[in-house]
């Protein structure tokens, strides 16, 4: 978003000089006879100081009558009284004043009876000496050739300014480039924005050593000059990501006038503005003034919570939202145009011309969710296609703020539209506000609020073995009222709930079955709701169930790196797994969560290691038999064999082991793996399995059938290659929030 305006804002300050006294003698005229000159010069808001911009180190004045310089006046220096006194008398003409331009070319040759007006309003000056000693400022007033004791001569500065505001969280500004500014301007305003003919095109950038955060500066100074082309480039960083923005600045470049870009950050997006704020000069008899009061606050009905600032230029709505009109001041032919818009806020306006009323504007604001940030429309208010002010209609953020991974649409909907668990975000509210969950009737909620330091977690929990979680919509609500529970504010939060069927040994939730089809796709895996349909254990299914039942329990044959199965095939003489690739991704170092659906992970060392004695353990042929394990517990292991047919062909022997500890019963059974390209190279029984770690090692199932190898059926780790196929048998990723 790029634009820029003539905002009227920032009080006029007097600045009483203290005193005048003359480097030069005044022909010996009493300057205590001589007529008072007030100088009024206006206050920036800006990131500059005040001091800075307002020293007045050098005073001089030049009375010009006929189209002649008359008189010269100065240098002068501060006195004592706040005023600084010339001997004026009755002369006639226009007193022009220019405060410190000691450094500008051509100051020091004007000569009293031969300098012309036009010579005088002609005089250049390059930026740098518009600012080297001060703020170069010029002012004039109309003698009219009468005597007075004082007079007020209000100041402008030759010079606009450039700042850069960045306030927004987590915005960090690192670099500023601006092309085609003019390297001098005219040191007295001219009838129109113009450059001189030396003036020469320059360039400007800036490295931040440290990013600006949170904060606002001045950029440079640059005088008025007219023309298009100049580009701000702005380089930033926001939420880990660099972005490169462009604002195009004003066709005209007008003195006394702070111009501002903004960088905004919002959601995941950032943006570029530029406003133009006016430097006004005082209240001088020779100064056109606009008036600022752009508000009638008298006309307009604001309802209570809508404030308006001091200068009347600035609507505050507030976050609970109102409905309110709003009349606007201005001079005869003045229109208003709205510019921006905010979520949820209307804004309608019936241009009225008229000397008073400029515009009756209706305003209507619903509730702001939580997470928003400061948003503005702007009421711009043009006057034969000038754009004359603006009031802003500022839109005040939902105090309850947000972050991480939820966040709320514009519709006070979270809808994350995939399995989601594990910390989703953190509020932070105002005191006096409470936050709740609520859920349908009879269902636990699937979120769940943790109070920390300052602000709350949300969580997002795990049902085992949920009948519910097979792809259907969930949904929780979270409720912010004040603590009598009035002001209730309620935002949906929702995502898809998936899951798969799983047993606890041990404290880890292991899943029953092995992966199939793509292993991050839920939809792909044996249900929760098909597993509870079994009236019989899973190992008993498995040695009795359909050789096409079977061959869809068993799994999927999967390398490194392709999430999606191999499937198993038959060439009219052997096996093979369809896809296979002789270079797979290496499983040493992948993260354990790839090769799963989201909430599950392939195990690693230890998890495995729980079901043997050791790295080298038989637990013996077809029958029953108990052993302890490595930590002393006891499990009882139960092995099973049956004759396979897939793809209507003899597969042969496979086997089932079931683990049962503690009351609870893990089956292991697989389609063994194919160790390379070759088809026909499977073996059947040997179940390599998908072992999360850093090394090349793998667990696998050495399995021998009663007929081959009577009596032995090794659980083992050792270096496996990477080419060889794995079984995947996941466990749940721990979560803190489980509910029943």
């Amino acid at each position: 978003m790029k634009r820029y305006t003539n905002k009227l804002w920032g009080a006029l300050l007097p600045l009483l000089m203290t005193g005048c006294n003359a480097d030069t003698a005044w022909n010996g005229t009493d300057v205590a006879r001589g007529t008072a000159i007030r100088l009024l010069v206006q206050s920036s808001s800006g990131a500059s100081s005040e001091q800075e911009e307002l020293q007045l180190n050098d005073i001089r004045a030049y009375r010009f009558a006929d189209g002649t310089l008359q008189e010269v006046f100065g240098p002068m220096t501060p006195g004592k009284d706040g005023l600084c006194y010339l001997p004026l008398g009755t002369g006639n003409g226009t007193l022009y004043v220019l405060v410190n331009a000691s450094q500008a070319d051509g100051v020091d040759g004007l000569e009293a009876g031969v300098t012309t007006l036009d010579e005088f309003k002609a005089l250049p000056a390059t930026t740098a000496a518009m600012t080297g000693q001060g703020m170069l400022m010029s002012g004039q007033v109309d003698l009219s050739g009468t005597s007075v004791a004082e007079l007020s001569v209000g100041l402008k500065r030759s010079t606009a300014r450039l700042d850069l505001e960045s306030t927004d969280k987590g915005v960090e500004v690192l670099q500023v480039n601006i092309t085609n500014l003019a390297d001098r301007g005219y040191i007295c305003e001219q009838t129109d924005v113009r450059s001189p003919e030396t003036a020469e095109k320059v360039s400007f950038k800036k490295d931040f050593d440290t990013p600006l955060v949170n904060g606002r500066e001045t950029l440079l100074y640059l005088c008025e000059q007219p023309g298009e082309g100049r580009q701000a480039e702005v380089l930033v960083r926001f939420r880990g990501a660099l972005h490169r923005m462009t604002a195009t600045l004003p066709g005209s470049i007008r003195r006394n006038t702070t111009y501002t870009l903004h960088v905004y950050g919002q959601g995941d997006d950032v943006c570029l503005d530029l406003t133009a704020d006016g430097w006004e000069n005082g209240s001088t008899t020779d100064t056109e003034t606009v008036d600022k009061a752009l508000v009638n606050t008298a006309a307009s009905a604001l309802p209570d919570g809508v404030r308006v600032n001091e200068r009347a230029d600035s609507v505050f709505i507030p976050y609970q939202g109102s409905d309110f009109r709003l009349v606007l001041n201005g001079e005869a032919g003045t229109t208003v145009i709205t510019d921006g818009a905010v979520n949820k806020v209307t804004v309608q306006t019936a241009t009225v011309r008229s000397l008073q009323s400029v515009a009756a504007v209706k305003v209507s604001a619903e509730q702001r969710i939580p997470g928003s940030v400061w948003e503005y429309i702007h009421l711009n208010l043009y006057r034969e296609q000038t754009l004359v002010g603006r009031v802003v209609l500022a839109c005040e953020p939902n105090p309850v703020t947000i972050e991480g991974e939820l966040v709320l649409d514009e519709n006070g909907v979270c809808d994350f539209g995939r399995y989601v668990e594990g910390e989703l975000g953190r509020l932070t509210v105002p005191e006096g506000k409470l936050v709740t969950v609520e859920a349908e009737a009879g269902e636990t909620p699937w979120i769940k609020l943790v109070e920390s330091d300052g602000y709350y977690r949300v969580l997002g929990g795990w049902k085992p073995n949920d009948p519910k979680a097979d792809g259907r919509t969930q949904e929780a609500r979270l409720i912010i009222s004040d603590t009598s529970g009035s002001n209730r504010e309620s935002y949906a939060i929702r995502r898809i709930n998936w899951g798969l069927p799983v047993v606890e040994i041990d404290g880890t939730w292991w899943c029953k079955y092995n992966l199939r089809g793509n292993v991050n796709k839920f939809e792909d895996q044996i249900s929760i709701e098909y597993d509870q349909t079994m009236n019989q254990p899973l190992a008993e299914h498995l040695a009795s169930c359909t050789n096409e039942e079977l061959q869809t329990l068993m799994g999927g044959q999967f390398q490194g790196g392709n999430p999606d199965e191999l499937p198993l095939r038959h060439d009219g003489s052997v096996f093979y797994h369809e896809g296979f690739k002789n270079n797979p991704q290496s499983w040493n170092g992948m993260p354990a969560t790839q090769m799963a659906p989201p909430g599950y992970e392939v195990p690693d060392y230890d998890d495995y290691a729980f079901f043997g004695w050791g790295t080298n353990s038989n637990i013996g042929g077809v029958g029953t038999r108990t052993y302890q394990n490595t930590q002393g517990k006891e499990i009882t292991v139960t092995v099973t064999e049956r004759q396979a047919i897939f793809c209507e062909q003899v597969y042969g022997t496979v086997a089932f082991y079931d683990f049962e500890y503690d009351g609870n019963h893990w089956t292991l059974f697989g389609l063994g793996h194919q160790w390379n390209s070759t088809a026909g190279n499977i073996s059947r029984m040997m179940i390599m399995l998908a072992t999360a770690g850093t090394t090349s090692n793998s667990w696998y199932m050495e399995g021998y059938s009663q007929l081959e190898k009577e009596g032995q059926n090794w659980l083992k780790y050792t270096v496996q290659n990477t080419q060889k196929t794995r079984t995947i048998r996941c466990i749940k990723t721990p979560v803190e929030y489980t509910y029943n």
